[in-house]
């Protein structure tokens, strides 16, 4: 073989492993992006089932003519547990989403 073609055959070498890596680092990100969309949408789903239980805490006190709820005592059992979940649930869609704008750029 000459120089020519030894140089050639390895410059084609070098330019295909570079597209086999590129295609592998995007087919990566775009598994990653397609999980992550997907935890998307079990989170919202979870928001949803949770957030709709909860009791509304828009009464008045009673001072002001409304029926008044005890918002200064904490919430016990059920309603205790769904907050939390709520905090937990919120805080990773958040993050989720923004693990998704980072992905997209």
């Amino acid at each position: 073989m000459s120089e020519h073609l030894k140089y050639q055959y390895l410059y084609v070498t070098l330019k295909y492993n570079e597209n086999l890596n590129s295609i592998n680092t995007l087919g990566g990100v775009l598994m990653i992006s397609n999980v992550l969309m997907g935890l998307q949408i079990v989170l919202g789903v979870i928001l949803v089932i949770v957030i709709m239980p909860q009791e509304s805490k828009t009464a008045m006190p009673s001072q002001y003519g409304g029926e008044g709820n005890q918002s200064y005592f904490k919430p016990k059992g059920k309603q205790a547990f769904l907050n939390k979940v709520t905090k937990v649930v919120s805080v990773l869609f958040f993050l989720n989403a923004i693990a998704l704008l980072i992905l997209s750029k």
